[in-house]
């Protein structure tokens, strides 16, 4: 009876911590692009445009706006303003090697 208690608990606590270190490590995406730390803290796939990726970029710890980058048009969207893609953004951190 001992032995059964032991093995649910061992077996329920396996099963709540592992999810929780999955997704901790899941954005832990870091590049060093001309001298500064940009990092990746969020970064979502929209089912319905599955080019469009909504991220949160850290740039030297400091955390930017979420901005939608759309890798098949090849721009972005930062409240509600279009700009093409820059020189130093993050693209290989947000579009995976992505054809049209």
């Amino acid at each position: 009876m001992k032995f059964c208690a032991l093995l649910l608990l061992l077996l329920s606590s396996f099963f709540t911590v592992s999810p929780s270190m999955a997704a901790s490590s899941d954005f832990s995406m870091c590049r060093i692009y001309d001298g500064h730390q940009v990092c990746v803290v969020s970064k979502k796939r929209s089912p319905k445009r599955y080019w469009n990726f909504r991220v949160v970029t850290s740039i030297d710890g400091k955390e930017n706006p979420e901005e939608i980058y759309n890798c098949r048009g090849k721009f972005k969207i930062l409240d509600g303003k279009i700009s093409s893609f820059a020189k130093n953004d993050p693209l290989e951190l947000i579009c995976p090697s992505f054809r049209k």
